[in-house]
């Protein structure tokens, strides 16, 4: 196993030891990736130095599939444990990571009920003072939205 490799995994498992008591399953939900794996080195000039060994390898952190940090194999790793749970709680607290996988469909789930274009029913005017009142809701639900069904009360 490559130098890469071999750093790529210890320092996964440095994020593991640290998340493991409170995020289910962190061992699968972690990935490190070395730039010279992920990018086309012949295209980054960044990587390409890399690549031929001129500067230290970076690599990329994600949790979930959401991108936490850059890590830098000469920092030390305490720097990188450091950085890595510092913006893991700055996406948790910002709502973009879970502690249990199952709260993504939650949040799928509530973005497609927010999205979705419901009908309003109402009744219709009777009187004037109704009238007016029926006129402030449509406005309201145009402003939300909505769409506003006027029918007849049996």
């Amino acid at each position: 196993m490559n130098a890469i490799k071999s750093y790529q995994n210890k320092m996964k498992d440095r994020f593991v030891d640290n998340l493991s008591s409170m995020f289910p399953n962190s061992d699968k939900r972690i990935r490190v990736w070395a730039e010279i794996d992920k990018y086309k080195w012949k295209e980054d000039d960044d990587v390409w130095k890399q690549k031929k060994g001129i500067t230290a390898p970076q690599y990329e952190v994600h949790f979930d599939g959401e991108f936490v940090c850059f890590i830098d194999s000469q920092k030390t790793e305490k720097y990188n444990l450091s950085e890595f749970l510092i913006n893991i709680r700055k996406l948790y607290r910002d709502g973009k990571i879970f502690v249990n996988v199952e709260m993504y469909e939650v949040k799928k789930a509530e973005a497609e009920a927010k999205n979705k274009v419901s009908d309003l029913i109402i009744p219709k005017a009777e009187n004037e003072a109704e009238a007016m009142i029926v006129e402030t809701i449509k406005k309201q639900a145009k402003k939300r939205g909505r769409k506003v069904i006027s029918k007849w009360t049996t």
